[in-house]
């Protein structure tokens, strides 16, 4: 999706401002540009979610490893 939005914007920078789909593809652009940096924290947010759930994972194995050492 980013490459995509690149190619857009790069297309869009050669081009003038003569035609009204060029505007149009431009503004979307320049819109989703903004969004950007709030999908790379989502991005960010999940993998830490992910992170949190294995480390669980990991400290319930543990502690079960435990138990079965004990017994």
């Amino acid at each position: 999706m980013l490459s995509y939005l690149f190619r857009i914007l790069s297309n869009n920078s050669k081009n003038t401002h003569d035609s009204i789909g060029g505007d149009i593809t431009i503004n979307i652009a320049l819109k989703l540009r903004k969004k950007i940096p709030s999908i790379l924290d989502v991005n960010r947010s999940s993998r830490d979610m992910i992170r949190n759930v294995l480390y669980r994972q990991f400290l319930t194995q543990m502690k079960l490893e435990d138990i079965k050492e004990m017994i």
